[in-house]
């Protein structure tokens, strides 16, 4: 006679798979009445002869850009893992397509917070392929726009309402701040 049950719960990785490759083709047909050439149209997105997989491009800008994965270590952890032999230009187009693809998100964002009437803006120096560059931010509580630009105090166009700067914190006088 059963009088109870107890269970207990594993979580753990799944065993790591192969790449899939998918192979699409596109047929092609010459009309033999005027030598015209058709060709069938691939699926969306299949652009190349040879190319990464939306979840690949996803999953590296995701460990890239918020992750904030150095460029060598990413390369090594996509091989490691999956066997993806990645290189430092495809990292760049990938970057790049994902940039274009939210250029219109972006602006939007910047527009709004531009035109919101409490904001906070602010700008740090970085070095971009040895070059001083300003990394601009402009925020509210809900938003916030990063820029790029190579030239200190290049206010966004279109800045309307009040700017709020953090006050600092202040110094004790043993050089430790409160």
């Amino acid at each position: 006679m059963a009088i109870g049950l107890v269970v207990r719960q594993v979580f753990d990785l799944a065993e790591p798979q192969p790449l899939v490759v998918t192979e699409p083709r596109a047929h092609e047909c010459r009309c033999v009445s005027c030598g015209a050439t058709t060709r069938a149209a691939f699926p969306e997105g299949v652009n190349a002869p040879v190319q990464y997989g939306a979840r690949i491009v996803a999953f590296v800008i995701y460990l890239q850009h918020y992750q904030l994965l150095p460029e060598g270590r990413l390369v090594a952890l996509m091989a490691d893992l999956f066997g993806v032999r990645l290189c430092a230009a495809s990292l760049a187009n990938m970057s790049r397509s994902c940039a274009n693809h939210l250029a219109g998100f972006a602006l939007g964002i910047r527009d709004r917070v531009a035109g919101a009437p409490v904001k906070h803006m602010d700008e740090t120096g970085l070095c971009i392929g040895g070059k001083t560059q300003w990394l601009h931010v402009m925020c509210t509580s809900l938003l916030t726009f990063y820029r790029v630009c190579a030239r200190r105090g290049s206010l966004l166009p279109n800045i309307s309402g009040i700017v709020v700067q953090p006050t600092p914190p202040a110094c004790r006088g043993n050089g430790t701040l409160s």
